[in-house]
């Protein structure tokens, strides 16, 4: 067989390899971008109260917080956007996890944690950054970037309907077509469009 068949297949085949991966890369992307969206609707129980009359302090609702975790470290807080939402305490767990704690901000109440990694989005997170095996995985999505960039240049040097564009070209041009200009549809019937 000729050297540009083997070419082919093989570009084929790392084609369909790498179109898998950017498929998981967009969907989990897209579950990444809607997370704030979909981190309620996962688990409602840690992000939704009952709106009341009063709020507690910032204070009040870090010190059950911190009393059960004196040794750890804060991170950030994210406050409720809405009525109905709680106070997302993140702390950095002695492994290096996130540790979030959900904080009613009415009552100080918290309603519970989760190591956020263990989350259905941290896990779509894991996916999309290092394809859950860590560093490796890091590596193989940035070769990954690399690789679908060179197959993007080998797919067009290989395509073979580069002649077919002079063909148009000179189709066109038998029809008087010089330049392309839009058209009405009687233009185009009375060319045999």
């Amino acid at each position: 067989m000729k050297f540009r068949h083997w070419v082919v297949k093989i570009h084929g085949f790392i084609g369909i390899g790498m179109g898998l991966l950017v498929v998981v890369m967009r969907l989990t992307g897209a579950g990444i971008v809607f997370r704030e969206e979909l981190d309620p609707i996962l688990s409602p129980a840690l992000h939704r109260v009952v709106p009341q009359a009063q709020a507690v302090l910032i204070e009040s609702a870090l010190e059950p917080v911190q009393a059960n975790h004196r040794d750890l470290p804060l991170q950030f807080i994210i406050f409720p956007r809405t009525p109905s939402e709680t106070y997302q305490i993140a702390m950095k767990d002695p492994s290096g996890h996130r540790l979030d704690t959900f904080v009613n901000p009415y009552t100080g109440k918290v309603l519970g944690e989760r190591i956020w990694e263990h989350s259905p989005l941290g896990f779509l997170y894991t996916i999309h950054e290092e394809l859950l095996t860590g560093t490796q995985g890091m590596i193989a999505v940035g070769i990954s970037g690399v690789v679908l960039l060179l197959m993007s240049v080998t797919g067009l040097a290989l395509w073979t309907g580069w002649g077919k564009l002079a063909s148009v070209s000179a189709v066109l041009e038998s029809r008087g077509i010089k330049e392309r200009k839009p058209m009405s549809l009687e233009q185009m019937l009375e060319r045999g469009y």
